[in-house]
């Protein structure tokens, strides 16, 4: 599926689909994908699927979600993803899940879902208001110089996550709200692997860095 430039897929129903393609599919989109309405998606597709998008994909509902699909997805992302709506949600896609981002990856809920074997590369924006930027359950995370985090915890592991996540900040990470239970704002949360957070020269991170239950590396 190629939405050019000029092109524009546009949908408003309780549930709907800008986009709706199965396994093994290439989505490429430089135009507007808009779709509104309570669970809503802006594009759903199967696994080992792959979307470049450097045009905008937004939804708006409550629980809508812009991207979602399954197993071994890949995201190349230079415009925007953007969600609106109480919970809505960006990105939720499922195991070996590859995402390069130098655009704006935007939420009211939480902006990227997955979970295990993760290689996620930020240069531009994942910005979530209601809940993490990211959950994940293992991989790496690398957000290079220019790029940002935040949310209420910026980088989180997936509940019960064990295997190895590693995450290497170049950029900033910014946690924007205190946890009801420590009272402390919290920038990267690890589960029970044995986990490395990097932090970088030039590098800053707001928050706490939480190293789990593992066996984990802090690198400065």
């Amino acid at each position: 599926v190629v939405n050019e430039a000029a092109g524009t897929s546009s949908t408003s129903s309780t549930i709907s689909f800008g986009v709706l393609v199965g396994a093994d599919s290439t989505v490429e989109n430089a135009g507007s994908i808009a779709t509104r309405g309570g669970n809503a998606a802006g594009v759903r597709f199967g696994d080992g699927s792959s979307l470049t998008n450097s045009g905008s994909i937004t939804t708006a509902g409550q629980g809508a979600e812009v991207v979602v699909g399954g197993a071994n997805n890949a995201i190349a992302n230079s415009g925007t993803i953007q969600s609106t709506g109480n919970f809505a949600r960006a990105i939720e896609l499922g195991e070996g899940f590859t995402l390069t981002n130098s655009g704006d990856i935007i939420a009211v809920g939480r902006a990227v879902t997955t979970t295990d074997n993760a290689d996620i590369t930020n240069s531009g924006t994942i910005s979530a208001v209601e809940e993490e930027g990211i959950q994940l359950a293992s991989g790496s995370v690398t957000n290079q110089a220019g790029g940002s985090f935040s949310g209420t915890v910026c980088i989180a592991a997936a509940p019960g996550a064990s295997d190895p996540l590693t995450v290497a900040n170049f950029g900033a990470i910014n946690g924007s709200a205190a946890d009801a239970g420590t009272g402390r704002i919290d920038a990267v949360v690890f589960g029970d692997g044995n986990d490395e957070f990097q932090q970088w020269t030039g590098a800053s991170t707001a928050g706490w860095v939480d190293l789990g239950m593992g066996d984990a590396t802090f690198v400065l």
